[in-house]
């Protein structure tokens, strides 16, 4: 329980499972497709090309190509972000702290932390 008396485990449930009805397979099985699916339409967003006018201004470049986006950079903030509402990324990865799993989502949290 927090000092405002709410159990943000219930809240969390809530989220999850409005009115409890899922398993815990179904609700995981749910929030991977959601997580899939987010990832997969951001990959897809184009990123403009950048170039420098007469003026000397960086402006966007309509003429030219959409570059593919820095997946790398929005998935590892997306870790970090997500970790940071759970109380950092040990707490996030409290679950199985030592898998093989949890070493790799470690190693781009714990990078995005050190580039700040």
């Amino acid at each position: 329980m927090s000092d405002t008396g709410t159990d943000h485990a219930d809240t969390d449930r809530e989220e999850t499972d409005p009115g409890g009805r899922l398993s815990y397979r179904d609700a995981y099985e749910a929030r991977l497709q959601e997580a899939i699916s987010a990832l997969t339409a951001a990959a897809r967003i184009p990123r403009p090309r950048i170039t420098q006018n007469e003026a000397g201004e960086w402006v966007e470049d309509d003429q030219a190509p959409a570059e593919q986006m820095d997946w790398a950079e929005l998935v590892t903030l997306a870790l970090a972000g997500a970790a940071a509402n759970l109380g950092g990324i040990e707490a996030a990865l409290g679950g199985r702290s030592g898998s093989w799993e949890a070493e790799g989502v470690r190693q781009p949290a714990l990078l995005h932390r050190r580039s700040r």
